[in-house]
């Protein structure tokens, strides 16, 4: 399964989260930390997480969260087919816990990673700029 992520840096996460909780139908986000927080959900299928970055608010990066490091793999084809072998990175580890990812840039400038999770830190702490 591949589920569509969408990371929005925010000026006030606790606003953020009374918005998007309410737009969900009062589900609660899933993980929330210091400066961060990410809804997992099945209806609308989607990743949203929300963190107060030293970046400008706004959209921060989309991503696309898979179950295996097969579809992994497969989306980091698209992206080498999309951008003409312009990955970024590939990575093994993160402040995300255990990950194997893969980003681009589309060609206005928008960041996309592609990205499948093992198990979770216990910490977030970084932005795109990272």
């Amino acid at each position: 399964m591949k589920r569509i992520q969408i990371h929005v840096s925010v000026g006030d996460l606790a606003e953020s989260i009374c918005f998007y909780s309410a737009l969900f139908g009062g589900i609660q986000p899933t993980v929330r930390e210091n400066g961060y927080c990410k809804w997992e959900l099945h209806d609308p299928e989607v990743n949203l997480s929300l963190s107060q970055h030293l970046v400008p608010s706004g959209v921060d990066h989309f991503g696309i969260q898979v179950d295996t490091d097969e579809e992994l793999t497969e989306v980091c084809r698209r992206f080498e087919v999309a951008e003409k072998t312009r990955i970024v990175s590939i990575a093994v580890g993160s402040s995300y816990g255990s990950e194997n990812r893969s980003s681009t840039v589309d060609p206005q400038g928008v960041a996309w990673k592609t990205f499948h999770v093992r198990d979770a830190a216990a910490s977030f702490d970084r932005s795109r700029g990272d």
